[in-house]
């Protein structure tokens, strides 16, 4: 029988006989059925249901129509065989437990661990803005709503950070490296609107729910707004006489600064129409509101008296 067996079944009795005679070596059992290596942990979505994909190996000798696995004390979940592999639908699990892989002759016990999805807890764009601005310092925005709006000309940089460190990621479907928990994608050029796609999968294999979508608008820099109070559209005064007014000018950016200038209207009676002006502040590249009292007297200004256009100008980088 034994000198049979070994010759329709050299493989099988020849392990048998290894694993009699020197049992201290703990060789693996010899099975009809042989697998793709199947791993003793697998990490899962929690709270999800997963597929287990278990595939025949081109050595095997036995291809058992049915295969079954066996998640704790759940009742077993059989899958056909289809192109050489089962694959069985698992339903959501939110605890550990042991699930016995049964496929023919052979048997297997996988560890399966539900762990959360790695998702992002942070998105942040560090925007240098145009030279002429003179804004020299990264501004730093957080858009973990998913939509940013840039005036053109700027150069930004989007970081994402996960929840766990990170195996790999993908930013509009190139590799990305990422650096622990973190994805950078390149610097770009703002000149008009853009998406980004970001994805990104952890050490355990598990990926984000969805991808993270960010939609970018490009947009030119805006004009300044400029406010008075207190200074009516049309008055007769004395030319020593003082008008008060307040001003206020506002810029997206910064204002640079905020002047009166004047002009005579009146060309055929004065032979020397006025003309002229003065700086009433000046800004800087951060003050984007600019509130101030100004005043307007002819006299002091060296105005003769005549009619003149005044006219509050604001001006911007």
């Amino acid at each position: 029988v034994a000198m049979g067996l070994l010759v329709l079944y050299p493989a099988a009795t020849a392990n048998t006989w290894e694993r009699f005679l020197i049992p201290w070596q703990d060789s693996p059992r010899y099975t009809f059925t042989t697998v793709e290596s199947l791993p003793d942990r697998l990490v899962v979505a929690h709270g999800e249901p997963f597929t287990v994909t278990v595939k025949l190996t081109e050595q095997t000798v036995w291809h058992p129509e049915q295969a079954t696995v066996r998640l704790g004390n759940q009742r077993p979940v059989a899958a056909a065989l289809r192109n050489g592999r089962y694959e069985f639908e698992l339903p959501a699990q939110i605890d550990a437990a042991q699930l016995s892989v049964r496929v023919g002759d052979l048997s297997k016990q996988v560890r399966v661990e539900p762990t959360l999805r790695p998702e992002l807890t942070s998105v942040v764009a560090s925007v240098s803005l145009p030279e002429y601005l003179g804004r020299a310092e990264p501004q730093q925005k957080d858009v973990r709503g998913g939509g940013i709006s840039l005036v053109n000309g700027s150069r930004t940089t989007f970081v994402a950070t996960a929840s766990r460190e990170l195996a790999a990621a993908d930013i509009d479907g190139e590799p990305s490296t990422p650096v622990g928990p973190r994805i950078a994608s390149p610097a770009a050029t703002v000149d008009g609107p853009r998406r980004m796609q970001f994805q990104w999968r952890d050490r355990f294999g598990l990926a984000g729910k969805e991808p993270f979508k960010l939609s970018i608008t490009g947009r030119d820099d805006e004009a300044q707004s400029l406010s008075c109070e207190d200074l009516p559209r049309q008055r007769v005064v004395l030319d020593s006489e003082l008008l008060s007014f307040k001003v206020k000018a506002i810029d997206d950016f910064g204002i640079k600064r905020v002047g009166l200038e004047w002009q005579g209207i009146d060309k055929t009676t004065v032979k020397n129409p006025a003309q002229g002006e003065r700086v009433l502040a000046a800004g800087g590249n951060d003050k984007e509101t600019l509130e101030l009292a100004g005043t307007f007297s002819a006299q002091a200004l060296g105005i003769a008296p005549q009619p003149i256009h005044v006219r509050l100008f604001a001006e911007d980088y």
